[in-house]
């Protein structure tokens, strides 16, 4: 008797060069082979779901509610044609930023890659320096280096691109020569890097 092969994880590699519409049928079938089913309530289970959702991100496929990642209405709705399936193609901000605790660095690796995006000058969401905040307080120690590499490429790509989204301002921002009202103005949309900087310097 000839049985199914066992469903694998893509490498997210692959899932990014995928076409949109592979893509949702790759994650269609790892919600019929059960590997994303609500009950299986394990960390392999995150590791899957948050690789999805990154590389759905990088692939600009994805939306952001006021609590959570989710696809685009048209990839969704995609994804409902196929059938129904064991587990909603979403994830909550507030779950990432616990979920990046975990002591599975395989855990912690897929949660800090979620902050990577292929377009440099995407604004930074609240979400995003919450959980990378998170992460540099808590996530670097690690013996393993091939792991510290890919923590400080996810970081890296981060710092870049809150330099891109910030530059104008930063720029501009010179407060020997400036009169206080426009530099009100200029600090207004820096604030949130100002705090996110602040919390990882100060932190006890």
């Amino acid at each position: 008797m000839v049985t199914a092969p066992q469903w694998e994880l893509p490498s997210a590699e692959k899932l990014i060069k995928m076409e949109p519409q592979d893509f949702i049928a790759s994650f269609f079938l790892a919600c019929e082979s059960g590997a994303l089913a609500p009950s299986v309530d394990d960390e392999d289970r995150i590791v899957r779901l948050m690789r999805y959702v990154r590389c759905a991100r990088w692939k600009k496929m994805v939306d952001y509610t006021a609590d959570r990642i989710v696809l685009l209405p048209k990839y969704a709705t995609l994804l409902e044609s196929m059938g129904e399936t064991s587990a909603p193609f979403e994830v909550i901000y507030t779950d990432i930023a616990k979920i990046i605790l975990s002591q599975n660095l395989k855990v912690s690796l897929e949660c800090i890659s979620v902050i990577e995006t292929s377009a440099a000058s995407e604004p930074v969401h609240a979400w995003e320096y919450e959980v990378a905040a998170i992460f540099l307080k808590n996530c670097l120690q690690t013996t393993f280096p091939d792991y510290r590499q890919k923590f400080m490429k996810s970081i890296t790509v981060f710092f870049i691109r809150l330099r891109t989204v910030h530059s104008k301002e930063l720029r501009k921002y010179d407060p020997s020569k400036l009169p206080e009202e426009v530099l009100v103005k200029l600090r207004a949309p820096l604030l949130p890097l100002i705090n996110f900087l602040r919390s990882i310097i100060e932190y006890s």
